[in-house]
């Protein structure tokens, strides 16, 4: 039993594992994601920038609007930069976690994705009371306290040993006897000790016994609600994050069309550059929003796995 418990908490570490690869490949993800959205605000920006710099060219509008666009420019220049270092840094975490060279390259293939969950609450409670290795190894822990208290009322009743020996004797090698030995032997020994009177020894180690069996099911059952608890939160947050996808889509939705409208209306002469570049910076948020949604719903649905005991759900 000592060895089932061993190998139930080899399987939870290894469960454990495959979800710290799993956070380290989504952040890898997300780097990614915010590169590409700062990428396409600096091209934006520089869009805006030209278009500004030949407004101020034929005077119809003021330097300060070039002035405006270089200093916006800048700073997604920076975002950019950050945003590249910081997928370097996130694939180190991922070779370290693998226990590879740190400076190993590979490619990162986009899992990001807005599918909505299917199975049901009832149904990840079932599977997480079936497959959590952390249930298990309290559930067999009661089961070695049972034996313990087993052993412990053993003492209560006398020792049985039963003990057979068979031999041969012989002058010669095939040992056949002789004029004065038999050539074969045998005989069965049986005896029995029985402790009558110990001076509560082995009542106090039974007690002592039954008490780890209440504390192995107190125990037990206190694995059981915290598993429950983490297959709840779990399963509200993966939902929370679903919905979160969908208010962060609508969200890039607007400020698209935001951002849109307000070139068209610098390039009319009704708005200002700030105009413009303030829904810029408003559409790459609600892009770096909706990347952070998909990631967040992603490590919910990661997390909900390790929490009913899969590697993975089934395909």
């Amino acid at each position: 039993m000592g060895l089932d418990v061993a190998e139930i908490q080899l399987e939870r570490v290894r469960l454990d594992l495959i979800l710290q690869v799993k956070e380290a490949y989504l952040e890898i993800v997300r780097a990614v994601r915010i590169s590409e959205v700062a990428e396409q605000s600096v091209k934006q920006l520089q869009e805006g920038l030209r278009v500004a710099e030949n407004f101020v060219k034929v005077g119809l509008r003021a330097k300060v609007d070039v002035l405006d666009a270089q200093t916006r420019l800048g700073q997604a220049e920076l975002q950019l930069i950050r945003a590249i270092n910081d997928i370097g840094v996130a694939k180190a975490r991922l070779n370290t976690i693998l226990r590879e060279p740190i400076d190993t390259t590979f490619e990162v293939v986009d899992i990001l994705s807005t599918e909505p969950y299917q199975r049901s609450y009832k149904a990840t409670q079932e599977i997480a009371l079936q497959q959590r290795p952390e249930l298990q190894e309290a559930k067999k822990n009661v089961a070695i306290a049972e034996k313990e208290v087993t052993l412990a009322q053993s003492d209560y009743y006398p020792d049985i040993t039963l003990s057979a020996n068979y031999f041969r004797r012989g002058d010669e090698p095939n040992v056949d006897g002789s004029d004065n030995v038999d050539r074969e032997n045998w005989d069965i020994v049986a005896g029995a000790t029985w402790t009558l009177f110990e001076w509560g020894k082995t009542r106090y180690a039974t007690n002592q016994r039954r008490a780890r069996l209440r504390q192995a099911k107190e125990t037990l059952e206190q694995v059981k609600d915290r598993i429950m608890l983490e297959i709840k939160t779990g399963y509200l947050t993966l939902q929370a994050a679903g919905k979160g996808i969908r208010v962060a889509g609508k969200q890039v939705e607007s400020a698209e069309e935001n951002f849109r409208i307000s070139q068209e209306r610098y390039k009319e002469q009704v708005a200002t550059a700030t105009e413009v570049l303030d829904a810029q910076t408003r559409l790459t948020e609600a892009r770096a929003n909706y990347t952070d949604a998909l990631v967040i719903f992603a490590l919910a649905r990661a997390n909900l796995i390790r929490s009913m005991g899969l590697e993975e759900e089934p395909g």
